[in-house]
């Protein structure tokens, strides 16, 4: 979702068909959770003013990992982790940040993230896999780590198409109206000022 792929399309998708495969039964597509822990939603929305497209991720996390006090006693940053894991979730239940990006999101260190990721994933933590990891080579000395987040739900909006016709183009003439409006001419007692 939020990560730049730097990888091809081809190169992600047969990752992902690997990892499904040897998930088997544990792979679940994200729109066949019914009850999910984190629920993500990708509205893409456009700048009034200026008119470019851009993301914006909203992720509601189920209170059971609150009221179990499911994070207690595990790393403290481990949540952190998580959730920047979830928002790169894509419409198939799969993130694939680097380490480098996911520490930058997060606050935390490299070092950091690689150790909590050696302990939780693809780990059963007090009832629940958080994620499960798979690495894949990629030319030389290159490693690119896939992450399928299971009980994570994705949805996708654009926010013009959620609009009827009528409320684009009261938008549209809101916007022309900001953009080509001429400028007041107003009057002091000394001056005149545009406004």
């Amino acid at each position: 979702m939020n990560s730049t792929n730097k990888h091809s399309k081809n190169f992600i998708i047969k990752r992902k068909n690997e990892m499904i495969e040897r998930l088997g039964e544990l792979y679940l597509l994200p729109s066949n959770i019914k009850y999910p822990t984190f629920e993500v939603q990708v509205i893409t929305r456009y700048d009034a003013e200026t008119g470019q497209q851009y993301k914006d991720t909203k992720t509601a996390v189920c209170k059971s990992l609150f009221t179990e006090e499911f994070f207690d006693g595990l790393h403290g940053g481990l949540f952190t982790l998580v959730m920047a894991l979830v928002s790169h979730v894509d419409k198939d239940g799969f993130a694939f940040p680097s380490i480098a990006t996911l520490s930058q999101q997060t606050g935390l260190s490299e070092k950091t993230i690689r150790r909590y990721l050696d302990d939780y994933a693809n780990k059963e933590v007090k009832g629940r896999v958080l994620m499960y990891k798979m690495n894949f080579s990629k030319g030389r000395n290159h490693t690119v780590s896939l992450y399928y987040m299971p009980d994570c739900k994705v949805s996708f909006l654009d926010e013009l198409a959620e609009q009827t016709e009528e409320e684009k183009s009261k938008e549209v003439a809101e916007v022309t109206k900001e953009v080509f409006s001429p400028p007041t001419l107003i009057k002091n007692d000394n001056e005149e000022e545009l406004i």
